[in-house]
């Protein structure tokens, strides 16, 4: 009998008319998802996916530099020309610019015998005053002799020169 009574019970339960619409059941039983309602999926239209617009990258806009002024002049002070300098090794040059040095520009002192370049110095800022000095000391690569030297304003990343010196020589006297 209590057999009966439960296909009994079960059978009225599925007879009965249910809701279409779904209502949460709140409990106050903790668990890790939330009770969620699912909504009747939209049958509207979508709005339409745009095309994306690839702009172009900018393009490197060269820096001009300034210009060296017609009236720049570069000035050798010293060794003094067709001088006789001892054979110590160590010789100072001395220069002036008639103008600043613009940011980035140097100057760059070479030192040759002959055909072959002794050495080379670079300054970016005056540090005799107003002028320019640089202490060299020229080695074994020197000989007694006639030596030439010149100074070259440029840009350092330029081989070529935006002003140059006069060349200038002087001689090395044989050690005694």
């Amino acid at each position: 009998m209590p057999l009966l009574l439960m296909v009994g019970v079960i059978a009225l339960i599925n007879l009965l008319p249910t809701s279409s619409a779904e209502t949460p059941v709140e409990s106050n039983e903790n668990t890790a998802v939330s009770a969620q309602v699912s909504q009747p999926l939209l049958t509207g239209t979508l709005p339409p996916i745009l095309q994306a617009t690839v702009l172009p990258s900018p393009t490197p806009t060269i820096t001009p530099r300034p210009n060296v002024p017609d009236e720049a002049t570069i000035v050798l002070l010293g060794p003094p020309a067709a001088s006789f300098l001892p054979f110590d090794n160590q010789i100072v040059f001395y220069w002036s610019y008639s103008e600043a040095l613009a940011p980035g520009q140097e100057f760059t002192l070479t030192v040759h015998q002959d055909t072959a370049v002794l050495t080379t110095a670079t300054l970016t800022n005056p540090n005799f005053g107003n002028s320019y000095r640089v202490t060299l000391n020229l080695g074994e690569e020197v000989a007694a002799g006639e030596v030439e030297w010149q100074v070259a304003l440029q840009w350092p990343d330029q081989p070529e020169s935006l002003l140059t010196s006069e060349t200038r020589s002087f001689t090395l006297l044989p050690e005694s």
